[in-house]
């Protein structure tokens, strides 16, 4: 977890730090035959546990959406775990005689996840008198969208082999995160009674409310695999590797605005849909990301949510609450183009 305020010192460091060891490295080995080069690539990663809270965030709502089931409650809900997260990549490679190598270069990571759910309810009433119809309804639409930029320093071994080249390598890297989570929900209500001996009632009640919190983090991380590359001429090769990634980010810090506009219609049958009231409201903080379990209204369990706080939540209605963690663990597949100097 690396402060935003030393996010400079640290990129700082661990670049001058880079060079001074490819110098050094590229000075010892000065009489055994140096060499560029340089390759560029793309590929995609598996993520090992849905990016880590957001997984957990996510099964929260679904979770949610499964318990609202019962007489005249339905639900529905359309999220899917968050699986892959494309990788392209450029790197300078120098070769320090046959076997081994230094690497150095940075990445561009991102995801989009994004879901859909609704809560909806339907009572009625009959009586000889008396009827009445009341519906309520949620609907929630969420995302979380992450880039990541890393610096990377990698360290080459080379199998020498006629006509390929089997390489293992294997560094640290310094992440830079940017991310976006919005959320939206719109609530609908109406109610209906009808009377035999009195004016019949009516109302209905609208709101919308749109939350966006953009944050940003550092984070330290590891890469490492093997790969095959494959020689096409003197100047070019093409290489495929399979590769493994940790790199968690916690600590996000960033700001939040938050909109709602409401609406409330009333309708008698004397005077028809007499009254409607307006409203418009709006919010704006900032804060870290915390991940907690809320207690819900609805049953009384617990389900996880993540959201920007200016403190840690805390009370008898949250539990298991931490600076939420989201990472980049995978393993991947990435082909790329090798350019030799």
């Amino acid at each position: 977890m690396i402060p935003m305020r030393k996010k400079r010192v640290v990129l700082f460091a661990f670049l001058a730090g880079a060079i001074v060891g490819l110098g050094a490295t590229a000075l010892a080995f000065a009489g055994e035959g140096l060499s560029l080069t340089f390759k560029l690539g793309g590929g995609a990663g598996y993520l090992l546990n849905g990016a880590g809270d957001i997984e957990r965030v996510r099964l929260g709502y679904q979770n949610r959406a499964a318990d609202w089931l019962e007489p005249n409650h339905t639900s529905t809900f359309d999220w899917k775990k968050l699986s892959i997260v494309p990788d392209f990549r450029f790197e300078a490679i120098l070769r320090l005689g046959e076997s081994f190598g230094l690497g150095l270069g940075t990445a561009y990571l991102a995801f989009d996840t994004n879901g859909a759910y609704s809560l909806d309810h339907y009572e009625s009433a009959s009586y000889p008198t008396f009827s009445s119809e009341y519906t309520f309804s949620y609907d929630y639409a969420q995302g979380f969208k992450l880039t990541a930029i890393p610096i990377f320093l990698n360290f080459y071994y080379f199998f020498p082999m006629d006509g390929t080249r089997v390489y293992v390598f294997g560094g640290p890297g310094v992440y830079f995160g940017s991310l976006t989570h919005d959320e939206t929900m719109a609530f609908e209500s109406a109610l209906n009674e009808d009377f035999f001996f009195t004016w019949d009632f009516a109302y209905t009640t609208e709101s919308n409310e749109n939350l966006v919190e953009k944050m940003k983090c550092t984070a330290f991380g590891f890469q490492g695999g093997f790969g095959l590359e494959i020689p096409l001429s003197p100047v070019f090769s093409f290489g495929i590797e399979a590769y493994g990634r940790y790199a968690n980010f916690s600590n996000w810090k960033g700001d939040w605005t938050w909109t709602r506009t409401s609406k409330y219609e009333e309708y008698s049958e004397l005077l028809g849909w007499w009254k409607s009231v307006t409203g418009n409201f709006s919010d704006s903080g900032s804060g870290i990301l915390y991940f907690d379990e809320k207690k819900w209204w609805h049953n009384d369990r617990y389900y996880g949510e993540a959201f920007i706080n200016d403190s840690a939540p805390s009370g008898s209605s949250v539990r298991n609450v931490r600076e939420a963690g989201i990472n980049l663990n995978s393993v991947g597949i990435l082909a790329s183009i090798l350019i030799h100097i």
